[in-house]
């Protein structure tokens, strides 16, 4: 897992040679003009969706990941706090793939929480497991980008 703010200048190309694309589109886009949907930007190697919700208390919340995609995650507006726990260790609760590319966890109490405000974000791979839309304090309403990123197209 990253955690990052878009301020930061760090470019992780060399991790996924779609991360170049994928952060090209997060800062030349008008991302609080964006209706809520998905968004193509390279096919199914690189797509955005767009999220308005209300977090919810962390009980409420599912610990998940993804095999085939690297998420990045942006808070647009708002806030939240997003959990996190490496997969190894953890007991799978409900395995969805191939169909959705989704493994939802049994809870846990070896996670950490990062509250992420605007302008944050977080790339969670494929090892990372992470329970997204916790409310930092009262529940709230979030605008959020995640960008799905192919996993398997590394330099």
């Amino acid at each position: 897992m990253i955690c990052e703010n878009m301020r930061s200048r760090n470019n992780y190309s060399s991790i996924n040679n779609n991360f170049e694309k994928a952060f090209e589109f997060l800062k030349t886009t008008d991302l609080k003009a964006l209706a809520v949907g998905k968004y193509e930007i390279q096919g199914e190697e690189i797509f955005a969706l767009v999220q308005e919700y209300t977090t919810q208390n962390q009980e409420e919340k599912k610990w998940e990941s993804h095999e085939k995609y690297i998420d990045i995650q942006l808070i647009v507006e708002g806030q939240e706090i997003i959990g996190y726990a490496p997969v190894e260790g953890l007991e799978v609760k409900e395995d969805l793939r191939p169909e959705s590319d989704m493994i939802f966890y049994n809870e846990t109490l070896n996670g950490s929480n990062i509250k992420f405000t605007n302008g944050d974000y977080a790339i969670f791979f494929p090892k990372d497991a992470h329970k997204p839309g916790c409310a930092a304090g009262e529940c709230s309403k979030v605008k959020k980008i995640v960008v799905k990123v192919h996993a398997n197209r590394k330099l």
